[in-house]
């Protein structure tokens, strides 16, 4: 256990190391945590229900689950995909934070792609929500991919079909979240002050 905390540490990570499944219900319903790692050989543990308590705290936390080679084959059966991930004791500290890595990755990947869905709802008819609609899913897909990346984006599209809604999405998915989101609308600007809204007076004056 302290070791595992020294790793997490050493990477950066802010950890929090407990000596039992309370004193780690405890602090899931205290603070928010990203992950929390099980010892499948705890003695006494019902892990199934330990783990239905631990997501009722916190349905989004993501869980990795320790066991050691006798008691894998049971840590699978009893907790199947419920849980993120597995890693067989003992583990090595380069194994055990890739896992660590993926799975944090792999979960806010999910609580962004799920964000996104209820910001892009105002983009299709009410009768057509993003579990249903192929169109929907592919428009999250696009955005996430282009809020994980410094590139210019150009969104194109009719009048009324939400461009505007999907900047400000990719904007709020990026790392550039906590800046202002400026729309220009450039409809409304002749061409010259276009250009200069979108290249400053210098580069104005340099196309002439």
């Amino acid at each position: 256990r302290d070791s595992i905390g020294v790793w997490l540490s050493t990477e950066g990570y802010q950890a929090q190391t407990v000596a039992s499944p309370l004193a780690a219900l405890n602090a899931v319903r205290l603070e928010r945590f990203g992950l929390v790692v099980m010892d499948y050989d705890t003695p006494g543990v019902n892990f199934p229900v330990f783990l239905d308590q631990i997501r009722e705290s916190d349905p989004d936390i993501a869980v990795v689950v320790l066991a050691s080679s006798t008691q894998m084959e049971m840590a699978i059966q009893k907790l199947g995909r419920r849980v993120h991930g597995y890693l067989s004791k003992p583990a090595r500290a380069s194994e055990f934070l890739h896992v660590v890595a993926v799975t944090l990755e792999s979960r806010w990947t999910r609580l962004q792609t799920a964000q996104l869905q209820e910001d892009l709802k105002e983009l299709f008819p009410a009768a057509i929500t993003a579990s249903q609609s192929s169109h929907a899913k592919h428009v999250v897909e696009v955005i996430y991919r282009a809020s994980t990346t410094d590139a210019t984006v150009l969104i194109t599209g009719e009048r009324g079909t939400g461009k505007e809604a999907v900047a400000r999405a990719i904007h709020a998915a990026s790392r550039r979240r906590m800046s202002p989101f400026v729309p220009v609308r450039c409809g409304a600007l002749s061409e010259s002050l276009l250009e200069a809204e979108l290249f400053g007076e210098e580069a104005q004056r340099d196309g002439e």
